[in-house]
C-alpha cells in the first residue's frame, strides 16, 4: 500500500530500478541501442529468413515447449489460488512478449518464470494438506507467539549444484579444449571444418579486385579476416542491410534470369561461391565467358572478373 512505498524497502528496489535502466546506456550506442533493438527485433528480413527470429509455433520443438510451460505455469496459478505480486505481474508481460516475438527470446521466459512456478507449487502443496493436520498445526502453536516456519536447508546439494554448473562451464571452455577427454576430435579446433579457411588465405594473398560478392554464412569470417582491405556484401546481420540488398543477393544466388545484371549494377568483381549452397548458380557462372575461375577447394570457389 501507500506505506510500502515511502519505505526503505521501496527506495532501494527503486534505485536498484534505475541503476539498472542506467547502465544499459553503457554502451558503444548510448540511448541508440533502444532503436537498434526494435529494428533488429522486427527486422523483416530475419524474421524471414533466420529461424530464431521467427515467433514459436506448435511446430517446432522450442514452441512446443513454450506453450506448454505456459499452460502449467497457468495451470499453477489457478490450482495454488495463490495472489501474484505486481513484480511477478510485470515479469510475466515483459518477457512473455518477448517469447511470443522470437524463438531466441524463449529461453529468458523459462529462467524467470522458473521461480514463479516454484512458488504456485509450493503455494499449492500448503493447500493439499488436510484440514485436520492444519488445525493441529494452529493450535499446536503458543497463543502468544507468532506462527514460525519451518525450512529444511540442503547445504551440501547448494555445493553438488554449483560445482556442476560452474565447474560444466570451466571444464568445456576453450582454453584447455585440446587436451578435454570428453570434446570429439572434430570439435577440438578453434574453427569447424566448414569455415573457409584457406579460401581466406588465398583471397589475402591473391587480392581479388573489390567489390565481393560473398556466401553470406562465410561473410562474418571472412570480414573479420579481410577487413578492413575488403568489406563483404552480406553477413549474418540481417538488420544491418536494407531489404533490397537481401532480395538481390537471393536473386543471384538462386541464379534468378537477372542475376547477371544484379551483379553489375552492384559493380561486383569477385565471388565466392559455396559449393552447396550455390550449386545452381556455379554451373552457370562457368558456362559465361565473363567469369573465370581463380580458385577452388571442397567448400567454395572464387571467380573474378
Amino acid at each position: 500500500g501507500r506505506k510500502w512505498l515511502t519505505s526503505k524497502a521501496a527506495l532501494w528496489q527503486a534505485g536498484w530500478f534505475i541503476a539498472a535502466g542506467l547502465i544499459t546506456l553503457a554502451n558503444p550506442y548510448v540511448f541508440g541501442i533502444y532503436s537498434y533493438f526494435f529494428a533488429a527485433t522486427n527486422d523483416p528480413i530475419a524474421r524471414s529468413l533466420n529461424r530464431e527470429w521467427q515467433a514459436p509455433t506448435i511446430y517446432t520443438g522450442t514452441g512446443i515447449l513454450f506453450y506448454l510451460s505456459v499452460l502449467v505455469l497457468f495451470g499453477t496459478f489457478y490450482l495454488s489460488k495463490r495472489r501474484l505480486r505486481v513484480t511477478e505481474v510485470l515479469v510475466i508481460l515483459a518477457f512473455g512478449y518477448l517469447a511470443l516475438t522470437s524463438l531466441r527470446n524463449v529461453m529468458w521466459w523459462g529462467w524467470v518464470t522458473a521461480p514463479i512456478l516454484a512458488s504456485n507449487l509450493s503455494a499449492w502443496a500448503a493447500r493439499g494438506k488436510p484440514v485436520e493436520e492444519q488445525a493441529t498445526e494452529e493450535t499446536a502453536q503458543p497463543a502468544a507467539e507468532e506462527p514460525t516456519t519451518r525450512r529444511t536447508e540442503l547445504p551440501a546439494l547448494n555445493w553438488v549444484m554449483a560445482v556442476l554448473l560452474v565447474g560444466g562451464a570451466l571444464f568445456f571452455t576453450p582454453l584447455w579444449r585440446e587436451a578435454n577427454p570428453l570434446v570429439p576430435a572434430t570439435a577440438k579446433a578453434a574453427v569447424s571444418d566448414a569455415t573457409p579457411v584457406k579460401l581466406a588465405e588465398y583471397l589475402k594473398s591473391s587480392n581479388p579486385p573489390a567489390p565481393l560478392f560473398n556466401y553470406m554464412e562465410w561473410g562474418g569470417y571472412l570480414g573479420w579476416e579481410m577487413y578492413p582491405r575488403y568489406q563483404m556484401f552480406i553477413d549474418g546481420r540481417f538488420e544491418a542491410r536494407e531489404v533490397q540488398v537481401w532480395e538481390d543477393y537471393l536473386s543471384v544466388s538462386n541464379a534468378r534470369a537477372d542475376w547477371q545484371k544484379t551483379l553489375d549494377h552492384y559493380k561486383v568483381r569477385t565471388l565466392i561461391l559455396n559449393k552447396t549452397f550455390h550449386d545452381n548458380l556455379i554451373p552457370i557462372v562457368d558456362e559465361t565467358s565473363t567469369w573465370r575461375k581463380v580458385y577452388e577447394d571442397k567448400l567454395g570457389v572464387v571467380y573474378t572478373r
